[in-house]
């Protein structure tokens, strides 16, 4: 199978950008922060490590921090779905 390269459609990917940039390091710390529980797995364990005071802390500029990384989660779930389709 041959894959073509189309530029416009790379520089439209989420990560590109200095914003987008933050949105994935803030994404590596949450997962982080996750993988150190023992239940990393469970909703609640999730939610608490999204609302934690570290997010806020290390990224003080970010308006809505839950949200971001809901954002990052519909993205990889989109990625996901396409991986699937091919």
């Amino acid at each position: 199978m041959v894959f073509t390269v189309d530029a416009d459609a790379f520089a439209r990917l989420p990560f590109l950008l200095p914003l987008d940039a933050s949105l994935g390091i803030a994404m590596k710390h949450y997962l982080d922060e996750l993988a150190a529980h023992a239940e990393s797995t469970s909703p609640v364990v999730k939610d608490a490590v999204k609302d934690e005071d570290g997010p806020r802390k290390w990224f003080p500029h970010a308006e809505d921090f839950r949200a971001d990384l809901e954002k990052a989660f519909m993205l990889w779930d989109g990625v996901r779905v396409v991986h699937l389709l091919l």
